[in-house]
């Protein structure tokens, strides 16, 4: 991904930044990167590590494809492969963002490589449903002290506001679609 494909995400940074009267200061306290580095990423200078995306979108309660909003007025929205957008910190974890992202849905293609379990936990709004398509994964919430494991064609859902992540500790790549519905706070049976 080219930085100018960043202008965007800087710009709905200090949206959502401004939306809820905060200072850059804030944000770098609230997230612990740097002044420098949030002014940076808001200006579309330098292109933000997913870890750095992850802490923000965490920070601001929101699902970090909501990062990447792109609204469209047409009954009927086609994207091929190339308009998806692709994150990676390293080699290890691979997220691509499923356009469109609208404000119900938002769809990730995650793809976690053999021990993949280093990156951080996350939250943000709404419901979360992953299908796992190939490998194992494990659902880790450390604050309610369980963990599930995951297989090809296994399911779950789960309020994404409990700290969470996703992790392979198989040697085979691990690999999932996660649709996260952030306006859903309630498990409807």
């Amino acid at each position: 991904m080219k930085i100018s494909d960043f202008d965007y995400v800087g710009e709905r940074i200090k949206k959502e930044r401004k939306k809820r009267s905060m200072t850059l200061q804030d944000l770098c306290e609230g997230t612990g990167l740097s002044l420098s580095l949030l002014s940076q990423i808001e200006n579309g200078k330098i292109t933000p590590s997913l870890s750095a995306l992850n802490k923000i979108a965490t920070f601001f309660s929101i699902h970090i494809s909501s990062l990447f909003l792109d609204y469209n007025d047409t009954e009927i929205i086609h994207h091929k492969a190339k308009d998806h957008v692709t994150l990676s910190n390293g080699s290890k974890r691979i997220l691509k963002l499923i356009r469109p992202k609208i404000k119900e849905m938002e769809n990730v293609h995650l793809l976690l490589k053999p021990g993949a379990t280093e990156h951080e936990y996350t939250t943000h709004d709404g419901l979360e449903f992953v299908y796992v398509i190939k490998g194992k994964l494990k659902v880790v919430f450390p604050e309610l002290d369980k963990e599930y494991s995951c297989k090809k064609g296994d399911s779950i859902l789960y309020h994404a506001k409990k700290k969470h992540k996703l992790i392979n500790t198989s040697d085979t790549k691990a690999e999932c679609i996660a649709i996260n519905l952030p306006n859903v706070n309630v498990l409807r049976f």
